[in-house]
């Protein structure tokens, strides 16, 4: 997921403005087996509600250096990581 964060990022933001979860079918052309899971995902979203924010907007997005730099996207937030940063 690391690789995709830039992606991922991005799109989680045009998936907003397109109109949520409940238009991802018409935001995303997801041809693919590949697809399914995240098809199925949505789906099952849609059908129970499940908004892990409600009400909440995504963040402005963020720089794609801020995004590249391993300390804020990793080091920062992991515990293992973290600690041994600080014994260095």
């Amino acid at each position: 997921m690391e690789d995709d964060q830039i992606f991922l990022h991005y799109q989680e933001r045009y998936l907003e403005a397109s109109g949520g979860s409940t238009n991802f079918a018409k935001a995303f052309y997801l041809p693919t087996k590949a697809d399914r899971f995240v098809s199925e995902l949505r789906k099952w979203v849609n059908n129970y509600n499940a908004d892990p924010f409600p009400g909440a907007s995504l963040p402005p997005p963020l720089p794609k250096e801020k995004l590249m730099d391993r300390y804020y996207s990793h080091t920062q937030k992991c515990a293992s990581c973290s600690a041994a940063l600080v014994k260095i």
